[in-house]
């Protein structure tokens, strides 16, 4: 799929709500929105919540 956004962890993050994911430094997440307030929902593998925004960085390409 096209245009489809995707980051890597920066940083280890522990989710402290239930709509939050914790990631682990260096992990490759499919970014599926960001929000104004500093936010992205984030998916890995199965799995999606929030992160931090200032937590990963968002990558140019897909990772292949």
């Amino acid at each position: 799929m096209s245009g489809e956004l995707y980051a890597i962890a920066l940083y280890a993050y522990d989710a402290t709500e239930s709509d939050e994911l914790s990631v682990m430094k260096g992990e490759s997440l499919a970014v599926l929105e960001a929000y104004d307030d500093g936010w992205l929902l984030v998916q890995r593998g199965s799995f999606k919540g929030l992160v931090p925004a200032n937590y990963v960085e968002i990558l140019d390409d897909s990772i292949e």
